[in-house]
């Protein structure tokens, strides 16, 4: 592809524009061209979060909005009433001005995308355009006099570079922002005020390309009556390269307990994977995850257990995608991590649980165990030994598809050997790697005599030392064991890291002091050197049967090589550390501290020659860092990074007095951080190095493997804010996860670093298997330009995302090639492949079909013309229940008949094909109410169920429905027996009838009654009872305690207050009716029996007779006498009272002495004096 500028060698500045909603990798932005339908000064627009972008012919206008207020108006949030009131959505528009007109800049679009717009907008078609392609990169050419302008976006915003031809002049470039609140420079980055925010371009950076380096341009901005302009050190205008360094992400875990950074990784996507461990139930896991409990672990002293903690992080770091635990009783750590094609994480760690889960079919189902051990400050302990635990997670981290111990009988996964144990938790190191068949590589150490190896392998038994390294490779399903082998001597040995060769070699790195480690005929060195260790190489064949290469690679101090990569030559690179003499392990290297404790070394396939090696660091002679992570780039760049910091363990470290580069990310440190660093390949120069950390913390990590990426972003798991501090690092912020360090000591920090190579990587997929006539849907992740696609079928594509048909069934083996001309690499290749397998099924269920009911169950049918082999019916389209008796059964049996949509699948040969009915049962379950009893003077209801909505309902006779007619609830008064009907006619055009009898009693409801003769009683009283109608009915009296339950009139010797009830049946008509009886406690005296004081027999009728009150009185005797003692009456007759005469003439008002004598119905005797006053 032509260069899209019209000279060759140029220099570029990029900027990248930072807001506050962000641009997510997995979103393709489009710049969609205008063809009409918007304004004639637009030449573009793009929608990003929480903006509209306008490309105009010489400015490019920014639409900010409140995404937050769009997303609030649109869902009602906290439950806000929809009204008919237009919600204001707060807006900022900024104009970024270009030229002052002095050139005519020409705005065209790149790397166009797949699909074309159409707008249709209003009723004018003027103001429609159609066939609107869209494109990933808008370019402005002379801006300024052979100035251009990139715009495009990245994960953090968008982005701007300015590209300088030969000759242009730096000065004639002035921008200028219309509509901001204020401009300033602040920490060396342009901050533009928005009612909605800050705006801020990020330090821009500038550099140039000279004899194939990368070389970077010291760049700052310049603010002059609110003109930006750029203010560039000395450069070279024939030469152009990007490199603009980036934090894409870094939270906290945001456990609440204490959880040590261990390993990262990530996948084609770009999605961050981390391993920590979890000292408690704090640590935040999903919903659906495969463990969402803490099982606990052995701990050490008052320290808890431990599990493993496995996240996925979005690759905006703003979510977890899962996050779940692994592990058993006792405790668990990850060592490393890597995820296959299909997104699933393959673990290797190490266990002291024997229960830890294992799948079934495991190649090792049981704890091996080994002896008691206690690594130092890992807080953890191993009181039964450890073996090396492997695992394969699901790509949602919902399942354990596999695991297996993997160890002999001593402690299998620790190095623990003093020698090589140089830093803090070089324990836990480890490196698990996949071939291109998936199959699974562990590369450690072991002191079990009995590890697990292979006859074939390239050394069977066990070096004799203390400790061996081991390489061990596994199929993908962890069952079996493909081959393993040690790789040891007579002393101590451990394999940390490696990489596989093209031809399925290993290389491996590792450390060791043995002096008869198995090196090969012409090792670059043959002998051990001395000192503390040594580090050393190897390559063994890919079937792990042969050493083709051994070699150990040191001094006469200590050295060790804990990574390893190739090149494109596949030349071997090791990064380690040193303490070697002044000036050793340095070769044809221009950069190079000749007292630094960290080398890199280049050896040649062989590993015969040694063809360069460099160290850095501080000159004070040993490690000021210990390695996680590094990578041998496609533009020959060399990344590492490490941290360093002095924790109390291990060898004192610290960052303090490292280079950095003017363009660090973080140019300061506190002694105790991260430093990520980017050299030439051939170490002529350091090109980035920045330290990243926060100002209290130490940061650090416990041992594990941490990744960089093809496209140089490091995936880093990090041992952050111990101490409860909260000061690592945060991006984006607000946004990120957690931005705080939830637990009292230490959170796993995660970060992904973009050192923004200026590489084009290819990546690719599609569904690996496929049915023959199905269309395959291409997915591109690369980030070319211009792209081609092999289909391995003879035809091919420029297509970014194609879709192809292939002919027929078979293994086609698909090639994607990415391009970029202003890439370092050019091009970039990727190929996977596509299995084709034969047609689906031609499959047909049953046209959907109404039945009439009721139904007790109808059959589901479906045919495939013979062409289906496995069937499979559902009430979903998810297939989560299963209809058909067996899966050779195409039929279905629905018992109960309920209507709704069914789902049938067919397989033939791994390919399916699904297809629905839907069924609709009218009138499915419908009924009325049992045939009635009543009596003569009652209503009854009849019922109807199961009616379709808007059936027509009519019932009959008529002239005796009372209420109801025409719904499903008929009031019915008959005066006889009567059957009833009713019809029902569905909107369906399903019809149904029914009857039913309701049969009259020529008895009244209200007939029925119950009585007693005294309705209050003393206890022992019998009582008479009684019960109308009085013939012509069955009685039945409780409590059944009476004289006769069964007649009218029974009798009943009360003791307590009782209900007495009758129920009365003719046969048809039955109700009940009671009567209570009520008890009472008898008190013989006063308030139960007493005599007025007082009375006025003056003829009124009321009050004229004194009588003695009270109940229950068997025996009286009642005596008045006036004041002289004289009687004036008596009587032992209650019911006989004094009128208030004596021998027939009434006495004068005065008071009056009675005397009461009573005996009650229970024998109490009662004898009373009082007076009685006469008031007339």
């Amino acid at each position: 592809m032509p260069s899209p500028f019209p000279w060759t060698r140029a220099l570029a500045l990029s900027v990248l524009v930072l807001m506050s909603h962000r641009v997510l990798p997995q979103e393709r932005v489009r710049f969609v061209e205008n063809k009409g339908q918007w304004p004639e000064t637009v030449r573009f627009k793009a929608d990003v979060p929480g903006a509209t972008v306008w490309c105009e012919r010489n400015a490019l206008l920014i639409d900010r909005y409140d995404a937050r207020e769009v997303h609030a108006a649109h869902a009602h949030e906290g439950g806000a009433p929809v009204c008919d009131r237009r919600p204001v959505i707060p807006h900022h528009v900024l104009r970024l001005h270009f030229t002052d007109g002095a050139t005519s800049p020409r705005a065209t679009g790149r790397d166009q995308q797949p699909g074309l717009h159409h707008f249709f907008l209003g009723n004018d078609p003027a103001r429609w355009g159609s066939n609107a392609r869209a494109f990933s990169t808008v370019e402005w050419s002379a801006i300024a006099p052979g100035i251009a302008l990139r715009l495009t976006t990245t994960s953090s915003g968008l982005k701007y570079d300015l590209h300088l031809a030969p000759g242009a002049d730096p000065a004639s470039l002035h921008l200028r922002y219309e509509g901001a609140d204020g401009l300033r420079i602040q920490d060396g980055q342009l901050v533009i005020g928005t009612s909605l925010g800050p705006v801020v371009e990020r330090i821009p950076l500038a550099y140039q390309v000279i004899a194939g380096r990368q070389v970077p341009v010291s760049c700052g901005y310049r603010l002059r009556n609110g003109r930006i302009g750029y203010a560039l050190g000395p450069y070279d205008p024939q030469h152009e390269l990007i490199i603009d360094p980036t934090l894409e992400f870094s939270t906290y875990s945001g456990a609440t307990t204490d959880n040590f950074g261990y390993t990262a990784t990530f996948d084609d996507l770009g999605f961050l994977y981390s391993g920590s461990s979890s000292f408690g139930s704090g640590y935040p896991t999903t919903i659906g995850a495969y463990q969402t409990t803490w099982n606990g672990g052995d701990g050490q002293g008052t320290i808890v257990g431990t599990d493993m903690a496995i996240t996925k992080y979005d690759t905006s770091g703003t979510f977890l995608v899962w996050s779940t635990m692994l592990g058993g009783q006792g405790d668990d750590l990850p060592h490393s991590l890597i995820v296959n094609a299909n997104d699933e994480v393959f673990i290797l760690g190490t266990t002291g649980s024997p229960d830890h889960p294992v799948s079934t079919g495991a190649f090792q189902p049981s704890f091996a165990g080994g002896s008691t051990y206690t690594p130092q400050g890992i807080g953890v302990s191993y009181p039964s030994g450890s073996d090396m635990l492997v695992a394969r997670l699901s790509s949602d981290g919902s399942q354990l598809l596999a695991a297996t111990f993997l160890g002999g009988t001593q402690n299998d996964g620790h190095n623990s050997a003093p020698a090589l144990k140089f830093n803090y938790a070089d324990e836990m190191r480890g490196e698990i790697l996949l071939d291109d068949a998936g199959r699974v590589i562990v590369m450690s150490c072991t002191q079990s005599t009995d590890y697990p190896v292979t006859p074939n392998a390239a050394q069977t038994s066990f070096g004799a030392g203390t400790h061996d390294g081991v390489i061990t490779k596994l199929t993908p399903d962890l069952g079996s064991l493909v081959w393993s082998t040690f790789l040891g001597g007579g002393n101590a040995d451990a394999a940390f890291g490696g990489e596989l060769f093209a031809n399925g070699d290993l290389l491996i790195c590792g450390g060791s002091n043995s002096t008869d480690l198995p090196v090969t005929t012409n090792a670059y060195q043959g002998s051990y050197q001395g000192g503390l260790a040594d580090a050393f190489a190897a390559r063994l064949s890919a079937d792990g049967s042969t050493v083709q290469a051994c070699t150990y690679f040191g001094s006469n101090a200590y050295d060790q090589a804990y990574f390893a990569d190739l090149d494109d030559q596949e030349n071997v690179f090791l990064f380690g550390q040193t303490q070697a003499p002044v000036g050793q392990l340095i070769l044809n290297a221009p950069y190079n501290v000749p007292n630094g404790g960290q080398f890199i070394a280049k050896l040649s396939p062989d590993l015969q020659s040694w063809l360069l090696g460099s160290r850095f660091g501080l000159a004070n002679g040993t490690p000021s860092i210990s390695p996680t992570a590094f990578l041998v780039d496609y533009c020959d760049k060399l990344y590492v990074s490490g941290w360093g910091s002095n924790i109390g363990i291990g060898s004192p470290m610290t960052t303090t007095g490292l280079p950095v580069t003017p363009d660090a990310y973080q140019g300061t440190t506190s002694g105790n951080d991260f430093y990520l660093a980017v050299f030439e390949v051939d170490m002529s120069a350091l090109t980035y190095a920045t330290f990243f950390g926060g100002s209290v913390s130490s940061e650090h990590v416990d041992g594990g493997t941490s990744r960089f990426d093809r496209r140089g972003r490091v995936y880093q798991s990090v041992c952050a804010g111990c101490g409860g501090n909260s000061d690592f690092p945060i991006e984006p912020n607000p946004g990120a996860w957690s931005p705080t360090n939830n637990s009292t000591n230490c959170n796993n920090g995660v970060f992904k670093f973009d050192f923004d190579a200026p590489l084009v990587v290819a990546a690719g997929n599609a569904s690996d298997t496929v049915c023959a006539n199905t269309p395959v849907d291409f997915a591109n992740f690369s980030n070319g330009v211009t792209y081609l696609w092999e289909f391995g079928d003879g035809a091919s594509s420029t297509l970014a995302e194609p879709t192809h048909l292939y002919p027929g069934p078979g293994n086609y083996i698909v090639t994607l090639t990415a391009f970029d001309p202003n890439s370092c690499n050019a091009e970039d290749q990727t190929s996977f492949t596509v299995v084709v397998v034969d047609a689906a099924p031609l499959v047909q269920a049953m046209p959907d079909t109404t039945l009439c009911g009721p139904l007790g169950s109808f059959l589901l049918t479906a045919t495939s013309n013979g062409t289906a082999s496995n069937w499979h019916w559902s009430t979903n389209a998810q297939f989560t229940d299963m209809l058909n008796a067996t899966s050779a059964d195409s039929t279905a049996l629905v018992q109960p008949a309920i209507g709704g949509t069914y789902h049938v699948r067919a397989d033939a040969g791994g390919c399916q094909v699904t297809d629905s009915v839907t069924v609709t049962v009218s009138l499915a379950e419908i009924a009325l109410s049992p045939d009635q009893l009543i009596c003569a003077d009652e209503r009854a209801q009849l019922v109807l169920i199961g009616a379709d909505p808007g059936s027509v309902i009519t019932w009959s006779p008529a002239a005796e429905v009372l209420a109801g007619q025409g719904t499903p609830i008929a009031t019915v008064a008959p005066s006889e027996t009567t059957v009833f009907g009713v019809t029902v006619t569905a909107p369906s055009g399903c019809s149904w009838s029914g009857t039913v009898t309701v049969e009259v009693s020529p008895v009244n409801a209200a007939d029925v009654n119950a009585t007693v003769d005294q309705p209050i009683v003393v206890a022992g009283t019998q009582v008479q009872l009684n019960a109308t109608p009085g013939a012509g009915v069955t009685y039945s009296w409780t409590p059944t305690t009476v004289s006769n339950p069964a007649i009218a009139a029974p009798t009943a010797v009360v003791q307590t207050s009782t209900w007495f009830v009758v129920t009365v049946s003719d046969g048809i008509c039955t109700k009940s009716d009671s009567v209570l009886v009520t008890v009472y406690e008898l008190n013989c005296d006063e308030p139960d029996i007493f005599v007025p004081n007082a009375f006025t027999p003056n003829g009124d009728g009321n009050n004229d007779v004194l009588f003695v009150r009270g109940r229950f009185i068997t025996d009286l005797e009642f005596k008045v006498f006036d004041r002289w003692g004289e009687k004036v009456f008596e009587t032992t007759d209650q019911a006989v009272g004094w009128d208030a005469t004596y021998n027939g003439k009434a006495v004068d008002p005065a008071v009056f002495v009675y005397h009461l004598r009573v005996r009650c119905a229970d024998g109490q005797e009662l004898f009373k004096k009082g007076n009685v006053t006469v008031i007339r």
